[in-house]
């Protein structure tokens, strides 16, 4: 069970690991560090060969999905964009892809789609408004994150046919 005092331990091992490098730290470092069992790394780590290495190929299956691409065009306008999306009937632990041909068929399933693409916009502009307010560049970053709430939620409230045009 990872404890948040746990969490603070890890932490403050990856910070003695940036403070050795001038504030720097890399993924090697880190798992250098954790090798030895006594480290407070070393349990955030599957140091069995053959499990990590199924863990690391499904983490390259799933950058190989988010990879297709696929062409379409609307009206007038040719889009670019990714094929696989999250299958959002997937539970949260559960790992699971659709085809946009697919969503774009069903008009609840790309208001699911949609809503929670917005949701991960929120979260990236959440992260890039901590790091902006400890650099002193946050003041437009709040307007950016009530516009996608405001487009996530009209998706959400749309009617089938709404959401359908706004996918």
């Amino acid at each position: 069970m990872d404890t948040p005092s746990m969490k603070k331990t890890a932490s403050e091992a990856i910070n003695a690991i940036a403070a050795r490098n001038g504030g720097r730290v890399t993924p090697e470092e880190v798992i250098d560090a954790a090798r030895r069992s006594d480290s407070p790394l070393h349990d955030y780590f599957d140091w069995d060969d053959t499990s990590a290495a199924h863990k690391y190929r499904i983490e390259q299956a799933r950058r190989l999905i988010r990879e297709v691409k696929i062409t379409f065009t609307v009206e007038t306008k040719t889009v670019r964009s990714v094929y696989y999306v999250r299958d959002p009937s997937m539970g949260a632990k559960e790992m699971g892809y659709i085809s946009v041909s697919k969503v774009r068929t069903e008009s609840e399933l790309a208001r699911e789609v949609l809503v929670e693409e917005f949701s991960r916009v929120n979260a990236v502009l959440a992260r890039a408004k901590a790091l902006a307010t400890i650099l002193g560049l946050a003041e437009d970053i709040d307007q950016l994150n009530e516009q996608v709430a405001s487009l996530s939620q009209r998706v959400l409230t749309a009617t089938p046919v709404e959401a359908m045009a706004a996918a």
